[in-house]
């Protein structure tokens, strides 16, 4: 019985169907018309603690696998610069990015704009060199997010739950993610890092820097 009412309690967060990158993901407030977002994460293990700017806003001291909040840009050229390295970026008009620093380059995966206030997001990224990653319930038993190749980011809007999550490739479970609360209205974004055999799950909460 209560196996039963765990299947159902799963099942149930996952009415709300797949959301995936041409949907929302990303809450925009307090931005101008037209405005793109642009966030930098940290995944070089040879670096870190390190600097950043978007556009000229600068971050200090981003740790190892952790984040930026987006900033907000109205350029249609910008300049990003992670550690003394200089890339530029030509954001469209209401998209948003994740730029991933990694030890020999920089990764621009394109996120979207998330609105709805009444689901929870949950966007997925493989950042681990290795065949295509998937999101699960704990017991492995619903799928939550499929194959996802590396580099690359999905996403599905659920209800509001507090949950953990496994990591599969195929039919193998390498890693359990922590508990997280989903909140209406919100983004969790979770990062996949380190090595294909022993990879490690990352949750970091999308959060918008329109101070700047």
């Amino acid at each position: 019985m209560r196996l039963n009412r765990i299947i159902f309690s799963v099942l149930a967060f996952l009415m709300a169907g797949y959301a995936y990158a041409n949907e929302d993901a990303l809450y925009a407030r307090e931005a101008p018309a037209g405005a793109s977002f642009v966030r930098i994460f940290n995944a070089s293990t040879s670096v870190g603690p390190m600097d950043v700017s978007v556009d000229g806003k600068l971050f200090t001291d981003l740790n190892l696998f952790s984040a930026t909040p987006y900033y907000v840009v109205t350029d249609n050229n910008i300049a990003v610069v992670v550690s003394g390295k200089k890339t530029t970026l030509e954001p469209g008009k209401d998209k948003a990015y994740t730029i991933v620093a990694t030890d020999t380059d920089m990764l621009v995966i394109e996120d979207t704009i998330f609105e709805s206030r009444r689901k929870a997001l949950i966007s997925f990224y493989n950042l681990v060199n290795s065949s295509a990653l998937s999101l699960k319930a704990n017991d492995g038993k619903v799928d939550v997010i499929s194959n996802v190749g590396f580099g690359q980011r999905l996403q599905r809007q659920i209800n509001a739950t507090t949950l953990s999550f496994s990591i599969h490739s195929e039919d193998k479970s390498l890693a359990t993610t922590p508990t997280v609360r989903l909140e209406r209205g919100e983004v969790s974004s979770l990062f996949v890092v380190g090595a294909p055999e022993l990879p490690r799950p990352v949750w970091v909460k999308n959060e918008i820097d329109a101070s700047r």
